[in-house]
């Protein structure tokens, strides 16, 4: 009785109405973090036209590279890589994209055109180049490869290093 009074007092309703107040908050909660889902996929879907807008073009191939905002996860960097690659369709690009999580991890993205990989671009070896360089592990086919590492510190050279990699091409 005194946990039903305490939560009564707590939502301001009558202890019969506890339970309908609760799934009220409960519903609106789920709604709420609903809405934060999908604006913080809508802001990362408009970081792709950013990141073409600033892509440098070494060697005559696009390079769009960023480093996302800490807790950006493995599968949000795949999803921008997608929306990026697909920006680039037509010409000889590669998204190379990674962010840092507050456990120390360093979840990474690369991607290649189809134009790219005619010009010698591959997703598994650019990831390679940077591998040593945060500590990381990964791989994946020509088009698509992902992985992670645990040395954030290492993250601006070795995403350098990769586009070193790509203006050798």
């Amino acid at each position: 009785r005194a946990l039903v009074a305490g939560l009564a007092s707590a939502l301001k309703a009558p202890s019969a109405e506890v339970p309908d107040r609760i799934a009220q908050l409960t519903t609106k909660l789920k709604e709420a973090e609903k809405t934060i889902e999908n604006l913080r996929k809508a802001e990362l879907l408009a970081q792709g036209s950013r990141l073409v807008a600033r892509a440098h073009l070494p060697n005559g191939i696009i390079v769009a590279s960023a480093v996302l905002p800490d807790g950006t996860t493995a599968g949000d960097l795949r999803t921008l890589a997608a929306d990026v690659k697909n920006h680039l369709a037509g010409e000889a690009g590669v998204v190379l994209l990674a962010s840092s999580t507050s456990d120390g991890k360093v979840p990474f993205v690369v991607a290649a055109t189809k134009e790219a990989i005619a010009r010698g671009a591959n997703a598994g070896t650019i990831v390679k180049t940077l591998n040593p360089y945060i500590d990381g592990r990964g791989g994946g086919k020509p088009d698509m490869a992902q992985g992670s590492g645990s040395n954030p510190d290492g993250l601006p050279e070795g995403l350098k290093a990769a586009s070193d990699h790509i203006a050798t091409l």
